[in-house]
């Protein structure tokens, strides 16, 4: 992986090499980034797309959803992160 404007293969930190294999094993939890929990995080929480905007033009697999759909979907991949997170319901 190279940075714009960097140097040669050392050009990351030990904390970016860990941030980025952490935030893949969060990925890999929602089902990859082909998934709709995936996509959907990727877009709205990653890149700070409004859940609108990745339901009309994004969506899943390049397919427009209704934006209902894609809240459910958001709040189901942000329920599944949670527990992945070891967070727990209801304390």
């Amino acid at each position: 992986m190279r940075l714009p404007g960097g140097s040669g293969p050392g050009d990351f930190t030990d904390a970016q090499v860990d941030a980025r294999r952490r935030v893949g094993k969060a990925l890999d939890a929602l089902g990859g980034l082909g998934s709709p929990a995936g996509s959907c995080i990727w877009h709205v929480v990653g890149l700070q797309r409004s859940i609108r905007e990745w339901a009309m033009r994004q969506g899943w697999g390049g397919r427009p959803v209704r934006v209902e759909q894609a809240q459910g979907i958001l709040v189901a991949a942000l329920g599944v992160l949670a527990g992945w997170y070891g967070y727990e319901r209801g304390r």
